[in-house]
């Protein structure tokens, strides 16, 4: 049968951070990141992803390793 939205529930507890997933392409970190961000960082080519392990926020390597042609 078909499910209508208003016969759904969501019980949500604790905090809830919301805004989306910001994406910037830069030779310098984004001001203000915000968990789960992108940054492209133009000078080396490399991808980052900002995470925290809920004391330190850092801005993790997410490229993967390079693979040389041979």
């Amino acid at each position: 049968s078909d499910v209508c939205s208003s016969d759904l529930n969501l019980n949500v507890g604790g905090n809830i951070v919301g805004g989306g997933v910001r994406s910037t392409s830069s030779a310098t970190a984004p001001v203000n990141p915000t968990v789960g961000d992108i940054w492209y960082y133009t000078t080396t080519d490399t991808v980052y992803r900002y995470t925290t392990d809920g004391t330190t926020s850092v801005w993790l390597d997410i490229t993967g390793p390079t693979i040389l042609a041979t």
